[in-house]
Order: C-alpha cells, then structure tokens, then sequence
C-alpha cells in the first residue's frame, strides 16, 4: 500500500468544531489493514494523553484472528491518548463479538455504531462525558 494511501485512511478530519481520529479499514485485506493501523498508531501515540476522539470504520472487514489482533494490539497502544473511542460499520458478527469482549475486558469505554456518521456525533457530543 502506497503511502498516500494510508494517509487517506488513517486521519484526522473536523466534524463540528472537533477534531476526530478516523482510521478506514473498509474493504481491506489483512496486510493492508495491518499498514493502515500501524500508521495510524503511529499519529494517534504522538497526540497529548486523553485528547483524541477517535473511530474505526470496519465495513465489508472479514473476521480474521491476524486482524482482530492487530486491533486489539492498536487498542490497548493508544488507550492512554484516546478520550473516547468508536468503531462502525463492523458488518461481520464474529469480528464485532471479538472487539466488544475485548473492549469490555479492558475497561475502556468505546461505542459501536452501524453508521459512521452516527459514531461521529455520538463522539462529538459524549466528549465531556
């Protein structure tokens, strides 16, 4: 995956007067998510502790155990810098089940939307919660 790719997917963006964190992962395989994420990983880890709003679009991702484990490894990384936390559009039930017992497990607070314009507001408007 060409760098400019990953800089599409991986991302600040301004919803509101806010700023969010969207890392893309729609459609990809699991080499090019792994990219994606590392990439992102590597923004999010610079940004001041507690300050990043954050969403993961996930549709059309296949459940794939290399994969779920790269999001976990991306989670539990960058949890000292995300204030709040969103994953949508996860269309394969085991791929959601794995994420949802996971971010349970630690503690952290991430909502989980169908649309992604939902996650955006729903993370926009719960920040100071």
């Amino acid at each position: 995956m060409k760098r400019i790719d990953k800089m599409r997917r991986a991302r600040f963006i301004k919803h509101g007067t806010k700023m969010v964190f969207v890392c893309d992962l729609s459609e990809l395989g699991t080499e090019d998510a792994h990219q994606v994420i590392m990439h992102g990983e590597d923004i999010i880890r610079r940004m001041p502790r507690n300050t990043v709003l954050a969403v993961a679009q996930l549709a059309n991702v296949k459940h794939d155990e290399q994969l779920e484990g790269y999001l976990k490894d991306l989670i539990e990384q960058c949890d000292h810098h995300v204030l709040r936390g969103a994953v949508s559009g996860v269309t394969d039930a085991k791929l959601r089940t794995g994420l949802e017992r996971f971010i349970t497990s630690i503690g952290h607070h991430v909502g989980s939307f169908d649309s992604y314009d939902d996650a955006l507001s729903w993370l926009v408007s719960s920040e100071a919660a």
